[in-house]
């Protein structure tokens, strides 16, 4: 892949010569730098892997000028923290090598729920979320993919599989369970869809409805936590809990300064994703990647957008809110957070970005660009 090409280039051509990439789902996000530099997951990742995982070389051009390939056999080290280990850090990207799958048809199924109007809309939604973390460890090791977009008072789910190691009747218990709890959520609509390639899916039906929903032009932030497997293990009643809460507190309080004001969209959903290795997260240290990636059930983020006409008060409400929204699961301990959708003021970004992994990490960026040039660059 061409340090130029972007994800909707790698379908297209995937789709010519019939494989399976694991990339990501925003057709206009470059797949070798950001995203691949960063981890990168998929809806193939619960069966495939991040997409650093699927990293076989790397071109670079160092900060000494030098033109390097990386991989397991050449520049190891440098090949290691390229994958998935941060973005721009390292060099100049201009290609990267991938593994590719072969083809596989994707099954997609799509949720409208909303909750009861005569109930209190802060305990419904707290118990809604630990409804789906109970499901949600079965869901990934079965190969499904999840993503919830949660606003207050409706809940967007979305479940996605590839036809060779899952089907629809995996998701039957939940939809028995979401039946009789009638009484509190009404599901509004039901889709099902089936697509004969990973391309179909992204390309006719996931990217365009990303694409639709992404405010271009606006100004933009957002925060993550990586929520780990073990904190919403279905033996632990108390954790999903408590977990369920801090992710409706931190919506409470990313809404708190969106309800009115120029240049605002209104309220904002909670995206949470369950898009993780679940197949290969013994790979951990075999690449630069957030060690949160390999034991994540859920990515929690947050995030809003605003244009023209916002007042600088507001504006820093605004920021403020967004740090501060996930406070609540820090306060859990649960520190771990997607760089490549998280906060550039995170305090201990260190810890948040990079994990057990930063030490190792800052001795190869010492290496190949001791005087930290590459970050100049990007601040540039």
């Amino acid at each position: 892949m061409g340090a130029g090409a972007q994800i909707y280039h790698i379908y297209n051509y995937a789709a010519t010569n019939s494989f399976s990439p694991v990339v990501g789902d925003c057709l206009t996000v470059g797949a070798a730098g950001g995203y691949l530099q960063g981890g990168g997951y998929s809806m193939l990742t619960p069966v495939y892997g991040l997409a650093a995982d699927n990293a076989l070389e790397f071109e670079v051009v160092t900060a000494d000028g030098r033109i390097r390939v990386a991989n397991e056999a050449q520049n190891s080290d440098l090949f290691w923290a390229l994958r998935g280990g941060g973005a721009g850090s390292w060099g100049i990207v201009t290609s990267a090598t991938i593994r590719v799958h072969p083809p596989v048809a994707i099954g997609v199924s799509e949720l409208s729920v909303v909750p009861s109007a005569s109930q209190n809309v802060t305990t419904l939604g707290i118990e809604f979320i630990s409804f789906l973390a109970k499901y949600q460890d079965g869901w990934m090791n079965k190969g499904i993919a999840t993503s919830f977009v949660l606003f207050q008072g409706e809940y967007l789910l979305s479940f996605y599989w590839l036809d060779s190691t899952a089907n629809l009747s995996e998701l039957y218990p939940f939809f028995e369970e979401l039946k009789d709890r009638s009484s509190s959520y009404t599901v509004t609509s039901n889709t099902t869809l089936t697509f004969p390639t990973i391309s179909a899916a992204i390309l006719q039906h996931l990217g365009p409805s990303i694409d639709k929903t992404t405010p271009y032009g606006a100004s933009y932030q957002q925060n993550s936590r990586l929520v780990p497997k073990s904190s919403i293990d279905p033996s632990n009643p108390s954790s999903i809990t408590a977990v369920s809460e801090a992710i409706w507190k931190g919506l409470q309080i990313v809404n708190q300064p969106l309800g009115s004001g120029g240049g605002l969209f209104g309220n904002v959903p909670v995206i949470v994703v369950g898009s993780f290795p679940a197949a290969t997260s013994h790979l951990v240290n075999t690449t630069g990647a957030n060690p949160g990636l390999y034991t994540a059930a859920w990515h929690v983020f947050y995030t809003a957008s605003w244009t023209l006409g916002i007042d600088a008060t507001t504006n820093a409400k605004v920021m403020t809110a967004i740090h501060n929204a996930v406070s609540p699961l820090t306060a859990l301990d649960i520190k771990s957070s997607y760089q490549n959708e998280g906060d550039p003021f995170e305090a201990d970004w260190q810890e948040a970005f990079f994990g057990y992994k930063y030490a190792e990490l800052s001795s190869i960026k010492l290496k190949y660009d001791p005087q930290n040039c590459e970050l100049i660059l990007g601040l540039l």
